[in-house]
């Protein structure tokens, strides 16, 4: 429940950089679920504010968030979004990997 109100008021908040600022400190795992379930859908600009404010509050969560949504995507069969994900996360090795065991899945769908 906690973390749908969350995703709720994050999407209603004006100030999204405020929000995101009062939930740095105590509630990591909010901002582990902003940035796995809800970044997929936002503005670029938003984005990249949402991962600037992580990279200042706890650098050392954001290439374990990049992993998380990048497994995910593996496993929901968004091998696109995979291999995005590693690109935009500095994984480029990763990505490599993706497509290569993927090959035929990315070509013929």
């Amino acid at each position: 429940m906690g973390l749908q109100l969350a995703k709720v008021s994050l999407a209603e908040t004006q100030n999204p950089q405020a929000f995101l600022s009062s939930l740095a400190s105590s509630q990591r795992h909010i901002l582990a679920y902003l940035q796995e379930e809800v970044l997929a859908g936002l503005s670029q600009v938003f984005r990249d504010m949402l991962r600037t404010e992580l990279m200042a509050k706890d650098p050392e969560i954001v290439p374990v968030l990049y992993q998380r949504a990048i497994q995910w995507f593996v496993l929901s069969g968004k091998l696109g979004q995979a291999v995005q994900y590693c690109l935009e996360g500095g994984l480029p090795k990763e990505a490599a990997e993706i497509i290569d065991e993927h090959l035929d899945e990315l070509i013929y769908t």
